[in-house]
């Protein structure tokens, strides 16, 4: 097995700085593509595992379908992705913004057409969606509400898409338990504190699932730290826009990682990470569905469009501190 070492090419209060921001390719000096486990050297001599990846060690049976059960529902756009949605831009907003009053980061106040100003802020709109379990209360859920954690609403709704599913989850956490088994067991026992909002037969209790999505730089929060971060690749055989790149990336360690289509990675989400930019193979988008609505108009402007849907598994920390044993 191939075994690399990283040290820190950026430092920290650098690296807080360019929280939000993209790096492309051309920042690493190294790009992974093949089996590897990737290490931080840090300065005292030890050593704490970045990565591993595993390439092609999920079915493509599995992959597709989890496209045919997510694909859909994970092209949605959604403006609640923090900093790692990106700067605020003009292209990623809703139509019925006029104008950006004040902004931070990745939100921002702003005036509607009408010259109302709104109440509450936005962020860059991105093609990602959660699915499984979560710990928040559905805020579109009227009256007094004793549990906080619940399915989500695509899970509670589209049972059979989740059920078929199920064996690609579980084969994920199979990978996941094989290849970093301290970290697996200790995220498992966390799990099975509340069973009734795990996957089932699993570690998890979410997944976030991202279409054709470049994610700026940011650091993974709400996940069970003691964990580790699961990510794989499926390409949407549906879609005929290939690509490379959009490389999963250390920026601070300058080392990225090529996963395709039934690849593999466990990956430290709690170090800067995010993509590198999108290579188009063909000269042209290919329009594999009709541009009827707003959302489908903004992901074809913000080159939304390519085959590639990745999921990162993960355990959502507060689970065991404040849910009980029953499904709202």
């Amino acid at each position: 097995m191939k075994t690399l070492f990283f040290t820190k090419q950026i430092d920290d209060e650098s690296m807080r700085k360019r929280d939000c921001q993209y790096f492309d390719s051309s920042q690493y000096h190294t790009i992974v593509t093949e089996d590897c486990d990737g290490y931080i050297q840090e300065p005292d001599g030890s050593q704490r595992l970045l990565f591993k990846l595993r390439k092609g060690v999920i079915a493509k049976n599995l992959c597709n379908q989890a496209v045919d059960s997510f694909s859909k529902f994970a092209k949605k756009l959604r403006d609640n992705r923090g900093t790692a949605a990106g700067p605020i831009t003009k292209d990623k907003i809703r139509n019925y913004v006029a104008e950006i009053i004040s902004h931070s980061k990745h939100r921002a106040k702003f005036r509607r057409l009408d010259g109302t100003i709104s109440k509450t802020d936005i962020g860059s709109l991105s093609p990602s969606q959660i699915v499984g379990y979560f710990d928040k209360k559905d805020r579109n859920k009227k009256g007094p509400v004793k549990i906080p954690c619940r399915l989500t609403a695509f899970t509670r709704d589209n049972q059979d898409k989740w059920q078929a599913a199920i064996p690609f989850i579980q084969r994920v956490d199979q990978i996941f338990a094989e290849l970093v088994p301290e970290h697996y067991a200790r995220q498992k026992a966390r799990a099975e504190l509340t069973p009734k909002f795990v996957i089932p037969d699993t570690s998890f209790s979410t997944i976030t699932v991202n279409y054709s999505w470049r994610t700026a730089c940011h650091k993974d929060k709400g996940d069970y730290e003691d964990g580790f971060g699961n990510l794989v690749v499926c390409e949407d055989q549906h879609n005929p826009n290939d690509y490379k790149g959009c490389c999963f990336g250390f920026p601070q360690y300058g080392v990225c990682v090529d996963v395709r289509g039934g690849d593999f990675l466990a990956a430290n989400v709690h170090e800067w990470h995010c993509n590198t930019e999108f290579e188009p193979v063909q000269e042209e988008y290919i329009s594999h569905e009709p541009i009827t609505n707003e959302d489908t108009r903004i992901r074809y402007r913000n080159s939304w469009n390519y085959s590639r849907l990745s999921f990162v598994f993960y355990l959502r920390h507060k689970m065991a501190d404040k849910c009980q044993e029953t499904i709202d």
